[in-house]
């Protein structure tokens, strides 16, 4: 297990390989000693030749000593994983282990508030943050320590919102060997995890995605992907990050229809065309973040179907919840007085171009709407024509086998399933003027029947051993407050007679 980020007994373990490591070659453990060895080193003389204060040189060399333990905790559950039947190309696998560092390293980084840029850290490493997505679901399913989940989780969260569709990103590749589209989501979703008539529980802010040792070595970031509609393939890499995007599109979907009171018809169209503009032109996305598309799928809904929502009414909803990002929230302020100008259904012309300049969902949203104003018309009951089907919508996707470790403990928490029952003893209520009397009748007898556990005393007589117990019990009582009483008088009765002598 590897070990906890924050905590002392990290550097009195051992920081090289374990014993079960050691069992496999001597090769392959020289091997992968030597290759995290020579990536932490690396990283370490980047960030001392920038550095100038020692104590944050000092502070750099702890973390990646930590990091090395994480790393070789996480490989060596891997190595005990009976799925895994070759082990040569967990060691040999020189993109993973940067991979994991780079993981470990983020954690450490962040919980002893070192100083370091992370686009710089990813440079160093040679890596993307599109890169670190499915390494993310492995290391959290391996480790659970809850400040690896902490700040992973935020980190991943980031990159599917925005740092994954920079132009420069790998998954623009992805995409193009996908014939150029974004997958379905009824592709990469089985249909058990797609909503039919129920209604989505809320309470889902994380994209579950736990990639096991299967699903990664399975799956190869180099592949090539023809698509088919009706095949699911989890462990296409493309898939996976598709999987995480509509999960966390549909639950602060879910987050602003409760706050915006939408109903649930146009939250159908509202995600309908959400999916549509991310599958038919993903470019929307590029150098953009995530919930710029989830606004633009909102607000062309509200004035196709005529519905009463104006962009202040989104930044207000947005800017409550807890995920909100300060520059989109000012941006869509910004946005608000010329959005609100526009003609129902007509493309976005700004008022002028500084206005543009001055936000760029101005210009997100006019790309938007010339692109997407054709399909959602459709959705305007005022035209006649037929509507399209609706996208199914993910469900939520609670984990609730995921496990956090308290730090230095062998105490675990999970999340409170709501849906299963509880094993403990079954509760009674009862409200003073309110409840019925029967409730506090429940109440009694349970009390009733609760044992009082305590030690009888009995005081035996040898000639009351034949008279039932209860006499005797009083008997005995009886006998012993006598005795008492007895002595108390004897010892006054001696000390007046010494007082008179």
């Amino acid at each position: 297990m590897a070990t906890t980020p924050q905590g002392g007994d990290e550097e009195q373990r051992d920081s090289g390989p374990s014993e079960h490591l050691r069992d496999w070659s001597k090769d392959l453990t020289e091997e992968v000693k030597t290759r995290l060895d020579g990536i932490l080193k690396e990283f370490l003389q980047n960030y001392k030749h920038r550095e100038e204060d020692e104590s944050r040189k000092d502070l750099a060399e702890k973390c990646c000593h930590q990091a090395r333990i994480c790393c070789y905790g996480v490989l060596k559950k891997m190595s005990e994983m009976k799925r895994l039947s070759d082990n040569s190309g967990l060691l040999s696998d020189d993109f993973l282990h940067r991979r994991l560092v780079a993981c470990y390293l983020l954690v450490h980084i962040a919980s002893k508030h070192l100083p370091c840029d992370f686009p710089w850290l990813l440079r160093v490493l040679r890596l993307t943050p599109y890169h670190l997505i499915k390494v993310f679901g492995l290391v959290m399913t391996l480790d659970h320590h809850y400040n690896v989940h902490k700040h992973l989780s935020q980190v991943r969260r980031q990159i599917l919102e925005r740092l994954a569709w920079t132009s420069d990103s790998p998954l623009w590749e992805k995409i193009q060997a996908n014939g150029g589209r974004f997958p379905l989501i009824q592709q990469v979703m089985s249909q058990s995890l797609l909503e039919s008539s129920e209604s989505v529980d809320s309470d889902c802010h994380q994209p579950q995605d736990h990639v096991t040792l299967e699903t990664y070595f399975s799956s190869n970031d180099n592949e090539e992907h023809s698509p088919a509609v009706n095949k699911l393939e989890k462990n296409n890499s493309l898939h996976q990050f598709s999987r995480m995007v509509y999960t966390l599109a549909a639950a602060r979907l879910e987050d602003l229809r409760c706050k915006l009171k939408l109903s649930d018809d146009l939250r159908r169209t509202i995600w309908t065309c959400f999916e549509n503009s991310l599958v038919q032109y993903p470019r929307l996305m590029e150098n953009h973040h995530l919930d710029q598309l989830l606004f633009s799928s909102i607000f062309i809904t509200a004035q196709v179907t005529q519905t009463k929502l104006t962009v202040s009414d989104i930044t207000a909803a947005y800017s409550s919840l807890p995920y909100s990002t300060e520059s989109i929230c000012k941006e869509m302020l910004i946005a608000d007085s010329v959005l609100e100008n526009q003609v129902t259904g007509d493309v976005l012309t700004p008022s002028s171009p500084r206005e543009e300049e001055r936000s760029s969902f101005v210009s997100f949203y006019r790309d938007y709407s010339s692109k997407m104003q054709n399909f959602a018309k459709q959705f305007d009951l005022a035209c006649g024509g037929d509507t399209p089907p609706s996208s199914p919508y993910p469900k939520c996707q609670k984990d609730f086998s995921l496990r956090y470790r308290v730090p230095n403990t062998n105490l675990f928490i999970s999340r409170l399933n709501k849906d299963s029952p509880s094993l403990s003893t079954p509760t009674h209520t009862f409200m003073f003027g309110s409840s019925p009397a029967e409730s506090i009748c429940k109440i009694n007898k349970v009390g009733a029947k609760i044992p009082i556990k305590g030690r009888a005393l009995s005081f035996k007589e040898e000639d009351e051993e034949d008279e039932p117990p209860a006499k005797r019990r009083q008997t005995d009582a009886q006998s012993v407050l006598h005795h008492r009483l007895t002595e108390v008088f004897e010892d006054r009765s001696k000390v007046l007679n010494h007082v008179r002598v």
